[in-house]
């Protein structure tokens, strides 16, 4: 749950999701979930969208969770979401 106090929202510099099963379950949005990003978004928190996918392109879930309605201003591109492999290629 976010704080619904921007001021307690201000001590936060990044928030790390996982994607499935938190912002999503298959093609189904989590109720609250866009609004919860969108919030973190607005309060200048950078946000991180984690998978442990191997099989899926961070371009491919761009693209599946802009089709969900997780627009721009809730994820702002590609760059924002790591997978298992852009992790182990990272590291």
């Amino acid at each position: 749950l976010l704080p619904s106090n921007s001021k307690t929202m201000t001590k936060f510099k990044a928030a790390l999701i996982d994607l499935s099963g938190t912002l999503h379950i298959g093609k189904t949005v989590i109720p609250g979930a866009i609004d919860a990003c969108r919030k973190l978004h607005k309060n200048n928190i950078r946000v991180v969208f984690l998978t442990n996918t191997s099989k899926i392109s961070s371009s491919t879930l761009l693209n599946q969770l802009r089709s969900m309605g997780f627009d721009s201003t809730v994820i702002s591109g590609q760059e924002c979401i790591m997978t298992s492999v852009s992790a182990t290629r990272q590291f």
